[in-house]
């Protein structure tokens, strides 16, 4: 397999295009991204990746069809803990 890593230039960092990150919300330099492929073959196809972001507000989850663009759950933050080390396993 060989992948080539993709020039996102979604977000910004330093006041420049941060070509190779995902959004990180309102605070982008402190935000820690945490993303799985969701194998099943029976998992909607717009909810076939996850990710957990820390935030200074919380837990944020959110749900992609492709890994770029991504939708956060309505009740975000999930949870509300003073953390700075969240990851999906």
């Amino acid at each position: 397999m060989h992948w080539t890593l993709p020039e996102l230039s979604i977000e910004t960092f330093g006041g420049r295009p941060a070509r190779k990150m995902l959004t990180g919300g309102p605070h982008p330099d402190k935000a820690v991204r945490s993303v799985v492929r969701d194998p099943r073959p029976d998992c909607p196809l717009e909810e076939r990746y996850k990710r957990l972001r820390f935030t200074y507000e919380g837990a944020v989850v959110s749900h992609s069809r492709d890994g770029r663009r991504w939708v956060e759950y309505p009740d975000n933050p999930l949870w509300r803990i003073p953390s700075d080390a969240f990851h999906v396993l």
